[in-house]
């Protein structure tokens, strides 16, 4: 793990891309504060980020039958953040109607 000051990072922020790709964290501070961290995204948050995006430009859409209950799964996940939702859970819910 490796900590840095925002003008640091600035000035150097392709070396710490580097060590993120090698899997290293970087704490990012202003003034002795922990502002942010940067890492590497796991595979899952990944995956839910175009999963959400789809769903919001509606490439992706349920199959229309009577036993898909599609207001049901979007009131479940309507509240969820962004990397918090798991499309094979929303997968599972829907192949299981």
């Amino acid at each position: 793990m490796q900590e840095v000051g925002i003008k640091a990072l600035k000035d150097n922020l392709s070396q710490y891309i580097g060590l993120v790709r090698k899997g290293e964290i970087v704490i990012v501070k202003d003034r002795n504060e922990v502002v942010a961290e940067i890492r590497r995204p796991d595979s899952r948050a990944a995956e839910n980020i175009y999963v959400q995006e789809a769903i919001l430009k509606g490439s992706i859409i349920a199959e229309k039958t009577s036993k898909t209950n599609i207001d049901g799964i979007v009131k479940k996940y309507s509240h969820y953040k962004l990397a918090d939702i798991n499309p094979q859970e929303i997968y599972e819910s829907l192949k299981d109607k």
